[in-house]
């Protein structure tokens, strides 16, 4: 059962939930962060509990004691006596407003640690990243900087990494360690069920339009380097890419670059929609397994976009969802 609490001025919970109507949240890859949504119940009646939320506040969702995210509420929206309608955003919001200048010279994480300790973000755990970032960042967000930076390191290393805020805390995994493996009951006499068998109204989709066979790497306006797949270049034609190498970056580095580059675009892209029932540990950036007969979706999917909804107690969710292998 999900609970939500405001917490007093001195950190103290207020569980607002008795009040609270539609709960809704989001994330996609594309962003940092989660998105909160919810309505809260309004009366001028006498001795109708009074409204503790405010703009600017901290709102607090528990599943069974355990925390599924924290948000600060960034707007509120009345009208007569409906239901208010509050949005929020984790305190990954603040790291999308601020522009500021760093030059770095330094590993990836490093760089990160950094930016957070100037913010004042609390870290959870940020695995090293080995990658040299050597960039001056002018007018950036700190969330374009990370973004940035881990974009490099996909470059460099091939490793896919995922950004959150936990509790409050931010966390830089490795993309591969963070797999949802969550089931839920289906009965109280039927425990542990695979999500897979919750999966209504699949949509699949499979597209040759962002394949790359082919991948050339320019430096100083010069093709310094070709790598592909022959295989398909027999089968679909040649799709090629040109990417561009920095001026202080070796054959080796180039060679690399160009090969994950590769294996990232030689291939079919496959993206799916379904509808599953809910679990807290879905969300955007994380891994999960899926094999469902009607559409034929097989294999390990990357969720893109996590909306998840609770009503009357009842947790619902729709993935988009990306196949990687």
């Amino acid at each position: 059962m999900h609970q939500v609490y405001t917490t007093f001025s001195n950190g103290n919970l207020w569980d607002i939930s008795p009040i609270v109507g539609s709960l809704s949240w989001q994330s996609e890859i594309k962003t940092l962060g989660q998105k909160l949504s919810f309505d809260v119940a309004y009366s001028d009646m006498p001795f109708f509990p009074d409204n503790p939320v405010d703009v600017g506040g901290m709102i607090i969702v528990k599943n069974d004691g355990s925390e599924v995210l924290r948000t600060v509420v960034t707007s509120e929206n009345k009208t007569g006596r409906d239901p208010i309608n509050y949005s929020s955003f984790d305190p990954a919001f603040y790291l999308n407003k601020s522009k500021v200048i760093y030059q770095f010279n330094t590993n990836g994480d490093k760089a990160i640690r950094k930016i957070c300790r100037d913010f004042g973000v609390p870290i959870g755990s940020v695995v090293s990243i080995p990658t040299k970032i050597d960039e001056i960042y002018n007018g950036k967000t700190p969330a374009k900087i990370f973004k940035d930076i881990l974009a490099k390191a996909k470059a460099d290393q091939g490793t896919s990494y995922v950004m959150e805020m936990r509790q409050g805390r931010l966390y830089i995994e490795k993309q591969d360690d963070v797999i949802v493996n969550a089931r839920f009951d289906h009965a109280p006499n039927i425990t542990g069920v695979g999500l897979q068998y919750s999966i209504s109204n699949p949509s699949r989709k499979r597209s040759i339009d962002e394949m790359k066979n082919s991948i050339q790497v320019v430096k100083d306006d010069s093709i310094v380097f070709t790598t592909g797949s022959q295989s398909l270049i027999d089968e679909y034609g040649l799709l090629q890419e040109t990417i561009d190498a920095d001026d202080d970056q070796s054959m080796a580095q180039i060679r690399n670059m160009a090969k994950n580059k590769l294996n990232e675009l030689a291939k079919i892209h496959e993206e799916t929609s379904l509808e599953l029932m809910g679990v807290d540990e879905a969300r955007a950036g994380r891994l999960l397994d899926i094999e469902e007969p009607i559409t034929g979706m097989s294999g390990r999917f990357l969720i893109k976009k996590a909306s998840h909804t609770v009503s009357n107690g009842h947790h619902t969710m729709k993935l988009d969802v990306e196949r990687i292998s």
